[in-house]
């Protein structure tokens, strides 16, 4: 959504590189990160995405595992944290209430709605 063609471009390569990374280096430079400006307020935002992003093909243990930890890390509450798992699935049940109502037949573009 209006990246530079660079920047897409990259995006295979970081992919690859976060997935060799361990928990654990990860936990690490995301606290390194919040350390700077504006950041320093996005645990939760933070947390919120990853959900989001894990939660697409369905949260397995080991995405659980790694979100949990990364949000202890970074001083997410579990209550929080429940929170933000709760929002995330009530979103998720929402977009595919919406789907059925306006496309009860299906689309070709929505995956597992053709």
């Amino acid at each position: 959504k209006g990246y530079p063609q660079s920047i897409l471009d990259d995006v295979p390569g970081m992919c690859r590189a976060a997935e060799t990374k361990s928990s654990d280096d990860v936990f690490m430079e995301t606290k390194e990160l919040l350390a700077f400006g504006s950041l320093k307020k996005s645990a939760r935002q933070i947390i919120y995405d990853g959900i989001r992003a894990a939660a697409r093909d369905g949260l397995d243990d080991k995405e659980k595992m790694a979100i949990n930890g990364i949000a202890q890390e970074l001083g997410v509450e579990e209550a929080e944290l429940s929170k933000i798992y709760d929002l995330v699935q009530q979103e998720n049940d929402l977009r595919e209430e919406r789907i059925k109502l306006l496309f009860p037949h299906g689309h070709p573009c929505l995956p597992g709605h053709e």
